[in-house]
């Protein structure tokens, strides 16, 4: 293993010296053609294969000088010509190559006057940014200040007041948007409007207030009234039940809030209102009423079916090899010969099904309708299908009345076999799955309904 892993790492630095020496080469060959900054590039990706390469290093040193220089040179030409904004840029271009070499640990040279000239470019150039922004601002154009002083704030994040200024033209558009919304009892959107300058600003103005009052108003209180059961089997209402509250739950909607009532039993009661039987929409709208909720949730089990299939077994064909002698007329002695002879091993099958069909409805405690509905039907299967043999399975190969099937994948199919799960899932396993099924479906239902 220590042998495999030095070849390994060995064959790995080769290929990296390798690469690095391609485009070394490329390199030159490009620095004769003055082409210095194609130069340049190929020599960061040979020192990028190989850190400690010498000749790249060196060769980078003098092309990297070169194109730093040229960069610096626009700086000046900008900044001369009163082209604040490219002196800027010119000069941030510089410094980023200047880095990008000094990840090699190269130095590159700039005389210091051309930070002179960034800084003095960037006064003049921020300023002007500033005014633009501020005349923006002063009509009420949020939306084309915002990237201005996102721009300012790159260059300069201290510069004057413009960490207020872009928090204004960033929250403040959104802000009237909810406010619009709220007005328009659009209290889903105001909410959406809110919630962007919470997840970032959550102390503007008083949008956490605001937020939390859409919300509310947008949010639909739900009650799940206890399912029922048409089974023989007891307890899988109660089970389904607990599941979908627990899907609805995690869905975390602003908009459902899901009204636990532990008292439910008392207060039908109290009112003379059984739950016995069938609920239909008009039952649970005066249930959802007396709840003083604004939804309920009612579902029922139809049905539920377990079926286990009787284990079968088949026996089948398998060849055997074994090492048999044969004598050899060339070399007068006895050779080891490899042959195969027809045995059989047993096959063994079974299966299982469950099925579970749950019937719902999400219905209007202040209209009636339905707001949602469904009927599922969920199955799970299971099954295993294994092999025994008496004998060592490494000499066992499969095959049939006409000989051995030959072949890598037919043997590893044929050995899983052997190794195969021989006990069928339990059914509390595959009917939790079920359940989670279809709570899940009945949350997701629930939340197009509701949530969005």
């Amino acid at each position: 293993m220590k042998k495999s892993y030095v070849i390994f790492f060995v064959t790995l630095l080769f290929y990296a010296c390798s690469g690095a020496k391609s485009f070394y080469k490329k390199g030159l060959k490009l620095e004769q053609a003055g082409m210095y900054e194609e130069a340049s590039q190929m020599y960061l990706q040979s020192l990028t294969r190989n850190p400690n390469y010498i000749e790249a290093k060196i060769a980078l040193k003098k092309t990297g000088q070169i194109v730093f220089d040229n960069r610096l040179g626009d700086v000046f030409k900008a900044h001369n010509s009163d082209n604040h904004k490219g002196a800027v840029y010119a000069y941030l271009k510089a410094q980023e190559f200047a880095e990008q070499v000094r990840r090699h640990n190269i130095e590159l040279s700039a005389p210091p006057q051309y930070e002179q000239y960034f800084e003095k470019s960037k006064a003049k150039y921020l300023e002007a940014l500033y005014k633009q922004a501020v005349d923006f601002l002063a009509v009420e154009n949020f939306e084309a200040a915002d990237p201005i002083l996102a721009e300012i704030k790159k260059l300069d994040p201290n510069y004057k007041d413009v960490k207020t200024l872009k928090r204004t033209s960033a929250n403040e558009p959104l802000y009237r948007n909810g406010l619009a919304e709220m007005q328009a009892k659009n209290y889903k959107q105001a909410y959406y409007y809110f919630d962007q300058i919470y997840q970032n600003d959550k102390s503007y103005k008083d949008v956490a207030t605001l937020r939390e009052k859409a919300r509310k108003e947008a949010a639909i209180t739900v009650s799940v009234l206890p399912f029922q059961n048409y089974t023989r089997f007891n307890g899988i209402e109660r089970t389904i039940q607990g599941n979908v509250i627990a899907s609805i739950l995690a869905l975390k909607s602003p908009f459902i809030d899901l009204v636990d009532r532990e008292n439910l039993q008392t207060i039908l009661d109290e009112q003379k209102f059984g739950l016995s039987g069938n609920v239909d929409e008009a039952t649970a709208a005066k249930v959802g009423n007396l709840l003083g909720v604004k939804a309920v949730l009612i579902g029922k089990v139809t049905n539920f079916s377990e079926n286990v299939g009787r284990l079968r077994s088949e026996e089948k064909i398998a060849y055997e090899r074994y090492i048999a002698k044969e004598w050899n007329s060339t070399t007068n002695q006895y050779d080891n010969v490899t042959k195969h002879r027809r045995t059989s091993y047993r096959e063994f099958y079974n299966d299982k099904d469950v099925s579970v069909t749950f019937e719902y409805q999400l219905i209007s405690s202040e209209t009636g309708r339905i707001l949602a509905s469904n009927v599922i039907n969920k199955t799970l299967k299971d099954e295993v299908r294994y092999a025994t043999y008496q004998g060592d399975t490494r000499n066992l190969f499969p095959g049939d009345a006409n000989g051995v099937f030959w072949g890598s994948g037919e043997k590893n199919r044929f050995d899983r076999l052997f190794q195969a799960r021989r006990e069928l899932r339990p059914t509390n396993e595959l009917v939790q799955n079920l359940y989670k099924q279809i709570s899940d479906e009945v949350s997701a239902d629930v939340y197009r309904a509701i949530g969005k």
